[in-house]
């Protein structure tokens, strides 16, 4: 390679290294800083799906997702739903905790909670894996019936079950986490259904999910990224030099 060659095959990088720097600092990488998909935080009160995040119910546990079509408001709540009320998906937008008080639900200010419907169907949030990596997983469900939830919960990869556990009474949490590693389009699912009792009365239940990329995920993609345009800079550049 010439001086000539080997320099314009420098300047030819500088794009994407100013490319990869971009995306670096967009996702937090090498700043110490991760980022977190939480379901509550992310709410959309208007989309759906919304990015990683979607809502919708199934007939049995690991059967196809059906998404969510109707946004409303109820009690304060903003829900997703579709032809009838159950089942839903709900979250406090407020600062204010809201008790429902003929229902007796009570969320607190930014909590996210699901309810199943009354033919067993679960109340599903889904999170899909933006890239390929190793991601830490968190949940947490607990009655937000002042009556006394009587919920199975569950946490799903890609439509198996890797969580079951059941929620009883009002307040009293069941959690789960664990570290996986995923493909990109892979899902996790955090399901509620309506329990041994096969009643949905209720069966509001509070739900917190939360999935964190360990720091390499999104280094390792930045890394491929620079890769990849500097490779293409690079063919560009090299078949132009005479």
């Amino acid at each position: 390679m010439n001086s000539k060659t080997s320099c314009i095959w420098v300047d030819s990088l500088r794009p994407a290294v100013l490319l990869v720097a971009s995306v670096v600092v967009a996702l937090g990488v090498g700043a110490g800083s991760a980022v977190a998909y939480d379901a509550a935080a992310d709410f959309s009160t208007n989309t759906n799906p919304n990015g990683v995040w979607s809502y919708g119910w199934s007939t049995n546990l690991g059967s196809s997702l059906q998404l969510y079509t109707t946004p409303a408001l109820n009690a304060g709540f903003n829900i997703w739903t579709y032809t009838n009320l159950y089942p839903y998906v709900a979250h406090n937008g407020t600062t204010n905790t809201i008790t429902v008080a003929n229902a007796h639900q009570v969320l607190q200010a930014g909590q996210m909670a699901a309810h199943p419907g009354a033919n067993g169907e679960y109340s599903i949030v889904r999170w899909t894996a933006p890239l390929a990596g190793s991601y830490s997983i968190a949940a947490s469900f607990a009655g937000a019936d002042q009556d006394g939830d009587s919920a199975d919960v569950h946490v799903l990869d890609n439509s198996t079950s890797i969580f079951n556990g059941d929620v009883f009474g009002f307040g009293t949490p069941t959690s789960f986490s664990t570290n996986l590693v995923l493909g990109a389009g892979d899902t996790i699912d955090f399901a509620v259904g309506y329990g041994s009792d096969r009643s949905y009365y209720d069966d509001l239940t509070a739900m917190s999910a939360v999935v964190i990329p360990e720091p390499t995920t999104f280094a390792l993609a930045a890394a491929g990224l620079a890769c990849a345009v500097a490779f293409g800079s690079r063919r560009r550049k090299w078949f132009s030099v005479g």
